[in-house]
């Protein structure tokens, strides 16, 4: 089966959450094109400082997660609330590969 490239999409510099610095690659006006891709983050800098700040809470609820680390290291901290608060956070090194479901809280 052979396959051909149909699109190509240049991300964009941008800030998201508390001022972190990242390349926005898909965004809500790709949706329909890329379905099921909601959104595609690139965080590629050298300066560490670029990714220090946190993101807000925000839900993903209902949605599927891919964290992808190749070069480098990360904090993911993920904090669920519910009935009760509590935090997870993992430190992932080069080549890490995370994938999270977070289904509906009702």
């Amino acid at each position: 089966m052979e396959r051909t490239v149909k699109t190509k999409v240049k991300g964009f510099r941008t800030t998201g959450g508390a001022v972190v610095n990242l390349v926005r690659v898909l965004k809500n006006q790709t949706t329909k094109e890329f379905y099921p891709i909601l959104m595609l983050d690139s965080f590629d800098g050298v300066n560490p400082d670029d990714y220090t700040a946190e993101f807000p809470m925000h839900p993903h609820r209902g949605i599927e997660t891919i964290s992808y680390v190749s070069r480098g290291k990360m904090v993911h901290k993920i904090v669920w609330v519910m009935k009760t608060e509590f935090q997870t956070e993992r430190v992932c090194q080069a080549n890490y590969v995370n994938f999270n479901f977070i289904g509906s809280v009702r």
